[in-house]
């Protein structure tokens, strides 16, 4: 009996902890294609606290880059996009509109990898989350690399080289 209620009180802890995650975020790329008067930007993150920034021409930030983001700032991000659900939002969304930016987001999480493309365009919480993950150059301690960084994301890339 003792065995029994020990072992119902471990799960009991096990479960209502709330560090216990089965979905474990280990790499975010984030691409956004360029519009009219600017070229696109790329931005790759992993649980490692590596960061990568490709910013072309348009953007404020321009040319390769790479440096180091705070745990603070890891957790942010993946605390923001399993509000979102991001394992349950549909992979293409409202394509085919012209003359807009367009967002590319790949995450890596449980050995799974899950790529969103949506136009830039309205709000929702995901365009919400595109938002930020677009200013997290501002908490990144980056140094400006040769080129060229290669990034999984290919929308940042003119449409010739998608």
């Amino acid at each position: 009996m003792k065995v029994q209620l020990y072992s119902l009180m471990a799960l009991l802890i096990i479960g209502c902890n709330p560090n216990h995650n089965s979905e474990t975020i280990t790499k975010v790329d984030f691409a956004v294609s360029g519009a009219m008067f600017s070229q696109g930007e790329a931005i790759s993150i992993d649980s490692a606290l590596n960061y990568k920034y490709l910013g072309l021409l348009g953007k404020k930030e321009q040319g390769c880059y790479q440096g180091k983001i705070s745990r603070q700032t890891w957790d942010s991000l993946t605390q923001k996009l399993k509000q979102i659900n991001f394992d349950t939002i549909s992979e293409n969304g409202n394509k085919h509109i012209l003359d807009v930016e367009y967002a590319e987001l790949i995450i890596h999480w449980n050995n799974k990898e899950k790529r969103i493309v949506r136009a830039w365009d309205g709000k929702s919480p995901l365009l919400g989350v595109f938002n930020w993950i677009a200013t997290t150059t501002k908490y990144a301690n980056l140094t400006e690399v040769k080129g060229p960084i290669n990034f999984e994301t290919t929308f940042q890339n003119s449409p010739s080289e998608r």
